[in-house]
């Protein structure tokens, strides 16, 4: 599994980037971890981008995993849009082994 750090600012006009970053992640691997712990700014284009980011990884056999160390500023994200539960822990969570 590759390792895909995203961090900063993830919101509509960083849409584009982060779409290329996750589909790259998706040719060069069987899957990828996304490390969430240094996002600072989430908004919901950037759930649509994880929800059709996994369904692109689940149609080619791979795995798209978040690792459980979720920032404040997910979860408060996350409530904002009606997605709380994207951030239980647990959820699509990796683990670290």
């Amino acid at each position: 599994m590759k390792l895909l750090p995203i961090e900063g600012r993830c919101t509509v006009e960083r849409a584009e980037e982060l779409r290329a970053a996750l589909l790259a992640g998706l040719g060069e691997s069987e899957g990828v971890t996304i490390d969430l712990s240094r996002v600072e700014e989430t908004d919901l284009s950037f759930f649509q981008l994880l929800h059709s980011a996994q369904a692109s990884y689940q149609a080619r056999g791979a795995r798209l995993d978040i690792l459980p160390n979720l920032p404040k500023a997910f979860h408060a994200s996350a409530g904002r849009c009606g997605l709380g539960h994207l951030a239980s822990p647990g959820l699509g969570a990796a683990s670290r082994a």
